[in-house]
């Protein structure tokens, strides 16, 4: 994340960030997205407008991004249920062994 610093000086403010420290731009003249973490000097260009090709790859990625995380959680889920079985897999032959030896040491 990109820190980012506004300097008063006389009559103006400037704006600069820790990812280009040496820049200083006049604070009025920018525009921050926060999106895409880019300062734009001028705004009186017109954004660009995606083609219905581009909105259809961007919004495959996002679908993509979104499958992938359900994937990753259920993977987690899946490691977590394993853990919790590998975990009473090892204790039942404690827990036996230990009631064996209370069995032999009691007397009867």
């Amino acid at each position: 994340m990109a820190l980012i610093s506004m300097v008063r000086c006389e009559r103006d403010s400037y704006v600069t960030s820790d990812l280009n420290p040496s820049e200083m731009f006049l604070g009025d003249e920018l525009e921050f997205n926060a999106v895409t973490k880019y300062f734009y000097i001028d705004r009186a260009l017109p954004k660009k407008r995606l083609s219905e090709d581009e909105m259809l790859e961007v919004n495959n990625i996002y679908r993509s991004i979104a499958q992938s995380d359900q994937a990753m959680g259920r993977w987690w889920v899946t490691v977590g249920g394993l853990v919790a079985l590998g975990f009473c897999l090892a204790a039942a032959p404690l827990l036996v062994f230990r009631r064996r030896v209370e069995e032999i040491g009691q007397p009867g």
